[in-house]
Order: structure tokens, then sequence, then C-alpha cells
């Protein structure tokens, strides 16, 4: 939650679903960043548990960390609702994790909620775009069928090699604050998480001990199918 979700998953999520800023300029983009943070509402925590989250820890790490009574998460799935209007009917799931069976880092878009359109932003590997459509067969018969269209940028630029780290230092040095997170979206991504880690102090009963190499803990639970879902 501290590593992954605090910093990375609410940076990605509030680019991806932020209004669009009147100009493409560090202020004017970390503003929009913080308005949308800023919206987002906090899981709820109930006596026996957070409904809206799910943490759990691989089944070797005990054992790795030498602490047998260790709750640190080494997985957690979490929705988040927002205030605004525009996304009243939207939930926004952020899920990361540790020795699973695939490392990637993708955002994906859900486009209604039964056999929906699929955006998908791949930040890594293969960095790219690609869509998911429902589209109808040519012929006589009413027939659907879903088809992929994909971007990749290594098909397409051939300098695409850069450390993510390398394009960090550039922008500090050139004093660029864009790739950078404020101070008001730092406090904001811990008002909304800090109470789920308040509860986790208190308790270890919610932990979900999985298999290395595996799916991770099952996220089921938290589905909703009338909604539409963004997830990272």
């Amino acid at each position: 939650m501290r590593d992954l979700a605090q910093s990375h998953l609410l940076q990605l999520l509030s680019l991806t679903a932020m209004d669009m800023p009147d100009a493409l300029t560090s202020s004017e983009i970390h503003a929009k960043k913080h308005e949308f943070m800023s919206n987002l509402t906090m899981p709820t925590v109930e006596p026996s548990g957070i409904p809206q989250v799910i943490r759990g820890q691989y089944s070797s790490y005990k054992r790795e960390v030498d602490n047998p009574n260790s709750n640190i998460e080494t997985f957690v799935s979490l929705n988040l609702k927002s205030k605004d209007p525009n996304w009243a009917e939207a939930e926004f799931r952020l899920t990361t994790g540790k020795a699973l069976n695939e490392k990637l880092t993708a955002i994906l878009v859900y486009f209604g909620s039964k056999d929906p359109n699929i955006l998908r932003f791949r930040i890594q590997p293969d960095e790219g775009i690609d869509v998911d459509l429902l589209i109808e067969k040519p012929g006589f018969t009413h027939n659907l069928r879903k088809v992929k269209m994909n971007f990749s940028y290594n098909s397409y630029f051939e300098d695409n090699n850069h450390d993510a780290y390398e394009r960090v230092l550039v922008d500090a040095i050139r004093g660029d604050h864009l790739l950078f997170a404020t101070k008001e979206e730092i406090m904001a991504s811990w008002y909304l998480l800090q109470p789920i880690l308040n509860y986790w102090q208190s308790t270890s009963d919610d932990l979900v001990i999985y298999e290395n190499g595996g799916k991770g803990p099952s996220t089921s639970r938290l589905s909703r199918e009338d909604s539409a879902k963004l997830k990272t």
C-alpha cells in the first residue's frame, strides 16, 4: 500500500481520470490531478473489515523476512468511488502484488459492464496502447466478435530504450515539475489511504495468504457488474 498504491497507482489513476486541463502545463495538470484525488471517497472501515479492500501476503514471505508474525501485505486490491458527478456510476480499482505469475503494469478502461470495449495502456513491458472492440461481423447475421487494435512504441520509435529514471533526473535538472507529485497530491493520497493502514495495524484477520507464482487472492467480491471500471 505504501510503496505502490499511495504513490504510483494513485498518480496513474489521477492522470487517467482527471478533467482535461486548460493548458498542458505543469501547474494546470497538477491542479487537475489534485482536484480528482480530492474527490475520491475513503473506503468504509467496518468492525468486520473494509469491504472495498483485499490484502494478501505470498506464502513464503514470513520465512523470508524471518518474522512468523508479520502482517505486511505483498498484495492489495481496492475499489474507490468519486464524489464528482461525472464519475457517479464509475468504479476505480487499483491492484498490485508481488510474487505473482506475471509482471506487468497496465491501465484498463472498461466501457460498459457486459462484454465491454476495453482501452488498455500498456506501461511495461512492451509499452503501447491497444483497444478491444466488440464489432458486428460482416454478413447477413448479427454475429458479434471481439477484435483488437494494437499500437506498440517499439514498432514506431527506434530510440525507445531510455530508463524511466533518466527522464526524472533530466527534468529535475531542467526544473520541470510535470512528472513529480506536489505536496497537495501527496497529502490527498495519504488522507485517502491512511484509515486503511490504521485498521491493518489493529488486526491481521483479513490477510489472505496466497501461493507464490499464482494469480494472487481472488478479487471477485470487489466486482460490480452494473458499473464501469477503471483499474491498474
